[in-house]
């Protein structure tokens, strides 16, 4: 079974890199697990989205159903989809449309489910980034480390007895029970950053004002 076959997605930002960009993170969470897949798209347009959408189905199947707000990308795509002869691809390629349910405009917590997660999302990148800004590899390597984190998080009691049996997360339904920690990468990281930042590469670095976020929101 696709763990994420019902699926809610979301956007949030916009986030500023260290050259000036801007990059919006997406939320894509099963409403079944709870699992989350994190991506970043440069644009809030339909192109984008859709393109967001297609590496989500890459790596994480294909799901029957989507729920969205009524944010103008996630129309957009809707559009896109009802221009598509479904008839002929459903006969050559045997799928189904993607059902993409909006919520109602006037009805914001229907989205709750996955509203409470982008806070999850911006609370780990704060801690972990402060006011600091990223390149795009950083911004990534911080995405997953995030999405790891998430969906490692228990869904079920957890106790102090080390008897006890192992808390279920949203990671085991899909990897199984092997975790996905890499903590020496941390040390990596830093030893990979002080290396650039002892370069002559050091003195085109941006200077980050002390007072600004790294969130526009």
């Amino acid at each position: 079974m696709n763990a994420f076959e019902t699926t809610g997605v979301d956007l949030a930002g916009p986030l500023y890199l260290r050259n000036g960009d801007k990059v919006w993170i997406v939320l894509f969470t099963c409403a079944v697990y709870r699992c989350v897949h994190i991506d970043f798209v440069m644009s809030l347009s339909t192109e984008a989205f859709v393109n967001a959408l297609w590496r989500f189905v890459n790596v994480r199947g294909r799901p029957t159903t989507v729920y969205s707000d009524n944010g103008t990308n996630f129309i957009g795509t809707v559009n896109l989809f009802n221009k598509l002869n479904w008839t002929e691809i459903q006969r050559t390629a045997g799928v189904e449309q993607i059902k993409l349910i909006f919520n109602p405009p006037s009805a914001a917590w229907w989205g709750g489910w996955w509203e409470r997660l982008i806070r999850t999302i911006k609370e780990l990148l704060k801690r972990m980034l402060g006011n600091s800004r990223v390149n795009y590899e950083q911004l990534r390597t911080c995405l997953s480390h995030v999405e790891n984190v998430i969906n490692e998080r228990p869904l079920t009691t957890v106790t102090e007895d080390q008897n006890d049996l192992i808390p279920l997360t949203p990671a085991m339904f899909l990897r199984g029970i092997r975790l996905g920690s890499f903590p020496e990468g941390f040390s990596l990281v830093f030893i990979c950053s002080r290396i650039i930042r002892n370069s002559s590469l050091c003195s085109r670095s941006y200077k980050i004002d002390s007072r600004e976020s790294i969130w526009h929101c």
